[in-house]
Order: C-alpha cells, then sequence, then structure tokens
C-alpha cells in the first residue's frame, strides 16, 4: 500500500493521539482500581464487640402486612 507524505504524517499523528488516549485510559483504570481495592464488600458481615458476628433477628424484620402466617 503506498502511502505519500501527507498521509503519512497524517497516520503518525493519529496514531499518537490514539497512544495518548490509550495512556489516559491506562492511568484511569489505575485510579479507579485504587479507589475500590480498599473498600471492603458491602456482603462483608462484620464482628460485634462481643466476638460474635451479627445479623438480625426474625423479630427485628419489617413485618409484611400482606403475608398471612
Amino acid at each position: 500500500m503506498y502511502h505519500n507524505s501527507k498521509q503519512l504524517q497524517q497516520l503518525q499523528a493519529d496514531l499518537a493521539i490514539t497512544h495518548a488516549e490509550i495512556r489516559k485510559l491506562q492511568q484511569e483504570n489505575v485510579f479507579l482500581r485504587k479507589q475500590l481495592a480498599p473498600n471492603p464488600s458491602i456482603t462483608d458481615i462484620l464482628p460485634s464487640p462481643s466476638g460474635r458476628t451479627m445479623s438480625p433477628t426474625v423479630s427485628s424484620l419489617p413485618r409484611n402486612p400482606h403475608l398471612i402466617t
């Protein structure tokens, strides 16, 4: 495939822009991963001061008035 000088310069400029965009996205990816890493999962259950895990009891759960028991 034959390219003239002007086309080659344009392709090199496009390549440089694309490389800059890739670097920017990689940096953003690293930043977002660092933001997410230290946060504990919302599903983690933390132990209570007594050393037992806390879980809701049946009586503390909201009642559904439409449910017939």
